[in-house]
């Protein structure tokens, strides 16, 4: 599970590395597909070829590993096709554009909900059946089924949990200053240490699921 996890936290040092390199939003999007999709060939040439040691390391990248780094697929896809139309659209075209977008995330959330609740709640007593490749459950909702699904490096809901973890991102990009209710007075915080250290605090808070 080592190469996995290293692997991850390089490509969320490089994603976090390209909002300073690059200012342009569609070129700093592209770029990030690309790393990403790079990242997810690479899991799949490993999980082929070596698998996992227990069932528990399977769920674990099912699960978590490869949601979190499809999520930022799903996103920065999204981004990228409404960067790219700001200048061929009216102000009032693009809101209406974007809203569609996030009324798909909604519908998709809503039509998993069952799921999105046992995913987002940190449940574990479905994951054999929902995190296993070789498991027998067969969704029958429109937005997790795949007849060309690819059976070596897909679960059943593995999709599910990446189209999750991307509404959260979307959400973040639509309200980059939201504040929590009540929150009008709160002091700022400076971290001192340097950019990699922070990224990787981040991703083991995630990793523990605080």
């Amino acid at each position: 599970m080592e190469y996995y996890t290293t692997t991850a936290k390089q490509l969320y040092l490089e994603l976090e590395q390209l909002q300073y390199s690059i200012s342009d939003h569609c070129n700093r999007s592209n770029r990030a597909i690309q790393l990403i999709r790079n990242t997810l060939k690479l899991y799949r040439i490993a999980v082929c070829t070596n698998g996992f040691e227990s069932q528990e390391d399977e769920i674990r990248f099912f699960k978590h590993i490869k949601p979190q780094v499809s999520s930022y697929l799903i996103f920065y896809t999204h981004i990228f096709e409404i960067e790219s139309k700001k200048t061929v659209l009216t102000p009032d075209q693009l809101k209406k554009y974007i809203d569609r977008k996030q009324k798909d995330f909604r519908y998709q959330t809503y039509d998993n909900l069952e799921f999105v609740n046992y995913y987002k709640s940190g449940y574990k007593h479905l994951d054999n059946t929902y995190f296993l490749r070789d498991s027998e459950y067969d969704p029958l909702n429109q937005h997790c089924s795949n007849p060309f699904r690819d059976p070596e490096f897909t679960t059943p809901y593995d999709h599910v949990a990446s189209i999750v973890l991307a509404y959260e991102l979307f959400l973040k990009y639509l309200n980059p200053s939201h504040k929590a209710k009540g929150d009008t007075n709160h002091k700022l915080l400076k971290w001192t240490d340097s950019k990699a250290s922070l990224v990787e605090l981040i991703y083991a808070l995630n990793e523990s699921g605080a």
